[in-house]
Protein backbone atom coordinates (compact mmCIF):
# COMPACT_ATOMS: atom_id res chain seq x y z
CA UNK A 1 0.00 0.00 0.00
CA UNK A 2 1.25 3.47 -0.82
CA UNK A 3 2.26 5.65 2.12
CA UNK A 4 -0.33 8.21 3.14
CA UNK A 5 1.20 11.62 3.72
CA UNK A 6 -0.10 15.13 3.94
CA UNK A 7 1.04 17.38 1.13
CA UNK A 8 0.47 20.45 3.29
CA UNK A 9 0.86 21.29 6.97
CA UNK A 10 -1.78 20.16 9.47
CA UNK A 11 -4.82 22.43 9.14
CA UNK A 12 -5.68 24.71 12.06
CA UNK A 13 -8.35 23.48 14.49
CA UNK A 14 -11.91 24.46 13.71
CA UNK A 15 -14.53 23.64 11.12
CA UNK A 16 -13.31 22.18 7.84
CA UNK A 17 -12.62 24.56 4.98
CA UNK A 18 -14.01 23.99 1.53
CA UNK A 19 -11.49 24.76 -1.18
CA UNK A 20 -11.75 24.59 -4.94
CA UNK A 21 -8.61 23.01 -6.36
CA UNK A 22 -8.60 22.85 -10.17
CA UNK A 23 -7.17 19.59 -11.49
CA UNK A 24 -7.64 17.60 -8.29
CA UNK A 25 -9.82 14.95 -9.98
CA UNK A 26 -7.25 14.44 -12.75
CA UNK A 27 -4.48 14.17 -10.18
CA UNK A 28 -6.38 11.49 -8.27
CA UNK A 29 -7.16 9.62 -11.49
CA UNK A 30 -3.43 9.61 -12.36
CA UNK A 31 -2.65 8.16 -8.91
CA UNK A 32 -5.21 5.40 -9.49
CA UNK A 33 -4.00 4.69 -13.04
CA UNK A 34 -1.92 1.59 -12.12
CA UNK A 35 -4.86 -0.06 -10.33
CA UNK A 36 -7.23 0.81 -13.16
CA UNK A 37 -4.77 -0.46 -15.78
CA UNK A 38 -4.92 -3.89 -14.11
CA UNK A 39 -8.67 -3.75 -14.79
CA UNK A 40 -8.11 -2.81 -18.44
CA UNK A 41 -9.01 0.88 -18.02
CA UNK A 42 -6.86 3.52 -19.72
CA UNK A 43 -7.30 6.76 -17.77
CA UNK A 44 -6.79 8.75 -20.98
CA UNK A 45 -9.72 6.96 -22.64
CA UNK A 46 -12.42 6.06 -20.09
CA UNK A 47 -15.38 4.43 -21.90
CA UNK A 48 -18.11 5.56 -19.48
CA UNK A 49 -18.69 6.23 -15.78
CA UNK A 50 -20.37 2.89 -15.11
CA UNK A 51 -17.37 0.99 -16.49
CA UNK A 52 -15.02 3.17 -14.42
CA UNK A 53 -17.09 2.62 -11.27
CA UNK A 54 -17.10 -1.17 -11.72
CA UNK A 55 -13.34 -1.22 -12.34
CA UNK A 56 -12.72 0.92 -9.25
CA UNK A 57 -14.90 -1.38 -7.14
CA UNK A 58 -12.97 -4.45 -8.32
CA UNK A 59 -9.64 -2.70 -7.69
CA UNK A 60 -10.67 -1.79 -4.14
CA UNK A 61 -11.81 -5.36 -3.47
CA UNK A 62 -8.55 -6.72 -4.87
CA UNK A 63 -6.41 -4.49 -2.64
CA UNK A 64 -8.13 -5.89 0.44
CA UNK A 65 -9.21 -2.49 1.71
CA UNK A 66 -11.28 -3.12 4.84
CA UNK A 67 -14.85 -1.88 4.81
CA UNK A 68 -16.24 0.30 7.52
CA UNK A 69 -18.64 -1.45 9.88
CA UNK A 70 -22.26 -0.89 8.88
CA UNK A 71 -25.05 -0.66 11.46
CA UNK A 72 -28.19 -2.63 10.75
CA UNK A 73 -31.38 -0.95 9.46
CA UNK A 74 -32.67 -0.11 12.95
CA UNK A 75 -29.52 1.80 13.85
CA UNK A 76 -28.40 -0.87 16.33
CA UNK A 77 -25.08 -2.49 15.61
CA UNK A 78 -25.35 -6.12 14.65
CA UNK A 79 -22.85 -8.72 15.91
CA UNK A 80 -21.09 -8.81 12.54
CA UNK A 81 -20.24 -5.10 12.40
CA UNK A 82 -17.66 -4.96 15.15
CA UNK A 83 -19.30 -1.89 16.71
Amino acid sequence: MAPIRRRAPEPPPGPPRIEFKPGMANEMLRELAPLLAEEGIDVDNIPDMQTLRRAMNRAVERTGTPHLPQPDGAGIASPNTGL
